[in-house]
């Protein structure tokens, strides 16, 4: 898990993982429906979202949540 300060988002890149795994999601199909949403996030920027290389701005935190049927918390690794 990623814990960030200074009013930094906390995040999870495991959960990510598994809950599109879950859910059967390829990145690039993530990526497509993120960009249904108005986002525009690439299937190489998900990878690093998912390694831990980069952490997503609250609004994508927020469409992941909601594409993958969780919470924001769960992805930012508290316990819910």
């Amino acid at each position: 898990m990623i814990t960030m300060t200074n009013n930094k988002l906390n995040f999870s890149p495991n959960r990510l993982r598994q809950l599109r795994k879950k859910h059967r999601f390829s990145q690039q199909f993530l990526s497509d429906l993120l960009g249904r949403l108005g986002l525009q996030v690439n299937q190489s920027t998900i990878s690093r979202y998912e390694t831990g290389k980069e952490i997503p701005e609250m609004p994508v935190l927020k469409a992941f949540a909601v594409i993958l049927d969780t919470t924001v918390e769960y992805l930012q690794g508290r316990k819910v």
